[in-house]
């Protein structure tokens, strides 16, 4: 199985830091170029964190990586010249670092990340765990209401592996900003959702995620 890795860096909020790092963006990117097991990268803003809105200039971002095993992620992450030449040029842009969050893909990640809007939660294994992930999607996909209007969202999981063992990632893809906030405005799906784990999570952010080329 491919592995999903997770970071949550800050990036500095002052626009001649980013107007540098927009400059030096192909550059960045190129360091990852041919990196053995690297099968798709992508970046981009938080918009929401546990519900609450996440300001523009806050420099929150994540970056959500895929992996063809796990000996590929470690053969890269920390000590590998192409690592430590990418640190090197970001590095002048963070405000704070990230350490990688790793799981085992259930499903690819990839479709939900290439979605417009993704929502990203981590929560702790529990026996009811995948049974309410499942009636997620069901209610999703069966939602009675046309006032909704709630387009079909992607759904991907992966579980904790290393020290993020009994760990559970769920992934949604949704087509809109307005999906996401539709739906949890929804009753049974905020039910659900609390049963899933929401509210006492580790990680629940909604992100406008955007590929970055590497090959």
């Amino acid at each position: 199985m491919t592995i999903t890795e997770i970071l949550l860096p800050v990036l500095k909020g002052d626009p001649e830091s980013l107007a540098s790092l927009s400059s030096h963006a192909p550059q960045i990117s190129s360091q990852l170029a041919g990196t053995p097991g690297l099968q798709f990268f992508a970046h981009g803003k938080i918009l929401f964190d546990k519900g609450n809105p996440v300001p523009s200039d806050s420099g929150r971002t994540v970056l959500l990586l895929e992996w063809d095993t796990l000996s590929s992620l470690h053969e890269f992450y920390p000590h590998s010249p192409a690592f430590q030449g990418f640190i090197g040029l970001v590095k002048p842009f963070l405000a704070q670092g990230a350490i990688p969050i790793p799981f085992e893909a259930v499903e690819s990640a990839q479709t939900a990340a290439s979605a417009p809007i993704t929502q990203i939660m981590q929560v702790r294994q529990r026996p009811e765990t995948e049974g309410a992930w499942a009636r997620l999607q069901g209610a999703l996909a069966n939602e009675p209401n046309p006032a909704m209007a709630i387009g079909q969202p992607v759904f991907t999981h992966a579980v904790g592996v290393e020290d993020q063992a009994g760990t559970f990632l769920g992934t949604v893809g949704w087509r809109s900003l307005k999906d996401y906030e539709r739906a949890r405005a929804n009753e049974t799906i905020s039910n659900i959702l609390g049963e899933f784990g929401v509210g006492t999570e580790a990680l629940n952010v909604v992100v406008k995620l955007e590929e970055i080329t590497a090959r």
